[in-house]
């Protein structure tokens, strides 16, 4: 406890005289912590020698004090210190707003001194705080889980646009093999294309030729047709240079 850690010098000391625990309360009544916080100091026979909130009952014997509900408050306290100490509940004052609140309290032994050291919190006090806490969590979780939301519409959205341009760049580079497919087979087809015309059509072959003959005639004959009529016009014209 931080009071015992104050006076412990003094207490410590086994001096029991006037100044010494003049000094040891002083200290004592100076101690708080936060709005509601200070200690207490009770002799075994229930006599409060310290209360920063209540100077006005330093001095007074308060043994066969009840609380609101009947329960023997500075009775209990002593018993616990006595037991080597301990918590005691019990309804009190609060001293800032004057009303009844149910108080925590734990209560250690001086033996040197034979007082009865306290201190306690008011339980509204730490419903409040814990209502605080709560809040907090609530508010951190639903932080944390809007950033998860967002983290994970993120994601999403980057794996949907991989995906797509994945597929986009897919569809580009199977065209693209097609197209060059295309372009080293077609020329090579077209050259078998033309060989099986002329490998399968012999008619073609043998029209030229006839074309050729017929040409040939044509000429013939029209040289034959400007031949002189008679032997001897036959002799003189296949005495020409005709083949």
């Amino acid at each position: 406890m931080l009071a015992q850690h104050a006076i412990a010098p003094l207490h410590e000391s086994a001096r029991t005289d006037e100044a010494t625990l003049s000094e040891a309360k002083a200290i004592l009544h100076r101690l708080d912590y936060g709005n509601d916080g200070y200690f207490f100091v009770y002799d075994l026979q229930g006599t409060l020698l310290v209360h920063s909130r209540k100077p006005e009952l330093i001095g007074e014997n308060r043994l066969d004090y009840r609380d609101i509900n009947g329960y023997p408050t500075i009775e209990m306290l002593i018993r616990k210190a006595r037991e080597g100490g301990g918590f005691v509940q019990y309804a009190t004052e609060k001293p800032p707003t004057g009303r009844p609140a149910i108080k925590l309290t734990y209560a250690v032994l001086l033996p040197n001194w034979e007082w009865v050291l306290g201190t306690g919190i008011y339980l509204d006090d730490v419903q409040a705080v814990l209502a605080k806490v709560n809040e907090q969590v609530a508010v951190n979780n639903y932080d944390t889980l809007l950033w998860i939301d967002v983290s994970a519409s993120l994601g999403m959205t980057v794996i949907i646009f991989s995906g797509l341009m994945l597929n986009v760049r897919g569809r580009r580079e199977a065209q693209e093999a097609v197209e060059r497919t295309a372009r080293q087979h077609l020329p090579a087809a077209g050259s078998r294309a033309a060989t099986g015309r002329k490998r399968h059509h012999p008619v073609g072959g043998r029209a030229a030729t006839l074309y050729r003959g017929a040409s040939h005639v044509s000429v013939s004959g029209e040289r034959f047709e400007r031949c002189p009529a008679g032997d001897e016009g036959n002799r003189a014209w296949a005495a020409s240079d005709n083949p």
